[in-house]
């Protein structure tokens, strides 16, 4: 059973500055940037109090914790630029650029085998849980991998040892912080930029009805080059995609029970790291071009 309570402040603010002009008769355009912070408790996903409770908020700790952290929605800076020009056929030629920084998102340890494995918290959910950044992958005392403890795996440990070490120290959010659990939403997904070009042709006129016919071209410069207008994210597809907003870094596999100390056991995880991960992709649909052709026609 869930006991839900009201919480209170949360907040976002955001400052925009505009300049726009014509330049000549044919030609205007415009440059907007904004800055915002958004800062909350919980960032509400999904439509069922036991799946908010379980990826609402990524933590280290107790769910009770109320403290304020960074918001899932967040996007520090956005830059829109616009431009039209006018030929004299009656065709308007428009773009329309944007930069944004990328959405923050979190690793988290997933689920593997065994009871409460991926659960660091024991809260009953696996997939929220803030990862431990070590400072020496190699340090039996700081991660344990999958074999450690079975000689014929040793080449299997130290290739997930190599791997973690290297994707550690090119993601900065983790190099940064080697040796600490991660805060809530730390990370951010790299700058993301789209240009879309729009060509409109106004055809005539007639008892004073109007058509036009319009190309719109969204991701123009994927469309120029492969390898340009890419959006790159975080792999989320082991969670539950963009409404999670995490990343499993590391997955669970066992316990290697310790000593009892007043009848407690102490444990520490054995993890997984999967070495073809990478810390971006840009395979989805946002990364490619995309056209359509419209009709209007007013009367």
């Amino acid at each position: 059973m869930l006991d839900l309570t009201n919480t209170h402040g949360d907040y976002t603010w955001s400052l925009t500055g505009t300049v726009q002009k014509s330049f000549t008769d044919r030609f205007e355009g415009s440059l907007a940037y904004s800055y915002s912070q958004a800062r909350d408790v919980a960032s509400i996903t999904s439509s069922t109090a036991g799946s908010n409770y379980r990826y609402q908020r990524d933590v280290t700790g107790s769910l009770a914790d109320m403290s304020l952290t960074r918001a899932k929605n967040e996007q520090p800076h956005h830059i829109v630029a616009t431009g039209t020009y006018s030929l004299p056929t009656r065709t308007n030629i428009s773009f329309i650029y944007q930069g944004s920084s990328g959405s923050p998102f979190d690793y988290v340890y997933g689920s593997g085998s065994g009871s409460g494995a991926g659960d660091a918290n024991a809260d009953g959910n696996s997939q929220n849980d803030l990862v431990y950044v070590p400072k020496d992958v190699r340090d039996p005392n700081e991660i344990l991998f999958t074999g450690y403890n079975d000689a014929t795996k040793a080449n299997s440990v130290a290739a997930q040892q190599a791997g973690l070490d290297k994707f550690i120290n090119s993601v900065p959010c983790l190099a940064k912080n080697r040796g600490k659990l991660l805060s809530r939403n730390l990370c951010h997904n790299p700058w993301n930029n789209e240009v879309d070009i729009s060509v409109a042709q106004s055809l005539e006129a007639f008892h004073a009805q109007n058509a036009t016919l319009r190309l719109d071209i969204i991701n123009f410069g994927n469309l120029l080059n492969p390898k340009w207008g890419r959006q790159q994210f975080s792999d989320q597809n082991a969670t539950c995609g963009s409404i999670c907003s995490a990343t499993i870094l590391l997955s669970q596999t066992a316990n290697k029970l310790g000593t009892v100390t007043n009848g407690v056991s102490s444990t520490q995880g054995v993890y997984t790291f999967d070495t073809t991960l990478r810390p971006f992709s840009a395979q989805n649909a946002s990364s490619n071009y995309r056209m359509q052709v419209s009709l209007r026609y007013s009367f």
